[in-house]
């Protein structure tokens, strides 16, 4: 059996990544109150929100009262999505612990997601991270369509590894690959992994999943043998990236860490937590969610 890590990071990212697309304006109280229980469910990270511009992102309008509002665990990391320096100083003055940062790989997404060139996000990039250092702020950054782009195909693993290069260049120490739109195969999300470690073995690699062809939690054990620390998903399968045509939610978090423990790493992430949590969030949301897990339960344990 190929060899797994020792530790797994994962990220969850359903109250910003997860709620993001979501049509119905979720209550700045029920999104304080998830983050509250996935913080109490032994996460070292959460994505709690998003600084960018509420005319683009509706629903994460509320992101300072989020973050004023929330009950900090010691010991959690609290991430929000930055968009440029604009945002940054948002998220410093809301105390945020870490920035995220995303890169489209592909330069017709990237025009669709920011209406800028890929040359023009890096330079954006560059700036956000000499904004940062004064104030000591961790930036990591997502590597977006890193494997596939809905209109251009299948992403060169070159112009990826381009990009890697000029993170490591500025200093970043975190880079994390994203199967944007669902469409990776294992083989491929383990083969860019390998290239990237291959060629910057410092760097910490992690992996952003969605579920949209039901490859979420055989990618994951496919990213993990080769290399990823790290793995970023949603309670419940929320989300769905708004840019590509018929994408769904990221891959579900609980599914994840029921397939980690089998392994018996994500020790510290309680399950039945997660699934008490994903429980009540349908009537938030206001649909139902794509999880088996929650629809099927844990297994009936065999009596002694």
């Amino acid at each position: 059996m190929p060899e797994l890590p020792s530790e797994v990071l994962l990220v969850e990212v359903g109250p910003r990544d997860g709620l993001q697309n979501e049509k119905q304006f979720v209550p700045t109280a029920e999104k304080v109150r998830l983050i509250n229980e996935l913080s109490r469910a032994g996460f070292a990270r959460i994505e709690a929100t998003s600084f960018v511009s509420p005319k683009a992102v509706p629903q994460l309008a509320d992101a300072g009262e989020v973050m004023a509002a929330i009950d900090r665990v010691p010991g959690v990391q609290y991430a929000a999505l930055i968009p440029n320096e604009r945002g940054l100083a948002r998220a410093l003055e809301a105390k945020v612990d870490l920035a995220n940062l995303v890169v489209v790989a592909s330069e017709s997404f990237n025009q669709r997601n920011v209406k800028m060139s890929v040359r023009e996000s890096m330079d954006q990039l560059r700036q956000v991270v000499r904004a940062a250092e004064p104030a000591a702020m961790p930036v990591t950054v997502v590597i977006g369509t890193a494997y596939h782009c809905p209109f251009e195909g299948p992403t060169p693993p070159e112009r990826v590894l381009g990009l890697v290069a000029e993170c490591v260049d500025m200093g970043l120490e975190e880079v994390t690959l994203a199967d944007t739109i669902g469409a990776a195969n294992p083989y491929e999300v383990a083969a860019l992994g390998e290239a990237v470690r291959e060629r910057f073995p410092t760097v910490r690699l992690g992996l952003h999943l969605h579920d949209t062809r039901g490859m979420g939690v055989v990618n994951a054990l496919a990213g993990l043998q080769s290399g990823y620390t790290r793995l970023e998903s949603s309670i419940g399968g929320l989300g769905g990236c708004p840019f590509a045509p018929k994408a769904t939610g990221n891959a579900c978090t609980e599914e994840l860490v029921f397939m980690l423990q089998g392994y018996g790493l994500a020790r510290e992430i309680d399950l039945d937590a997660l699934l008490a949590i994903g429980a009540n969030l349908d009537t938030v949301v206001g649909h139902a969610l794509q999880s088996g897990l929650l629809a099927a339960g844990r297994p009936v344990p065999v009596s002694a």
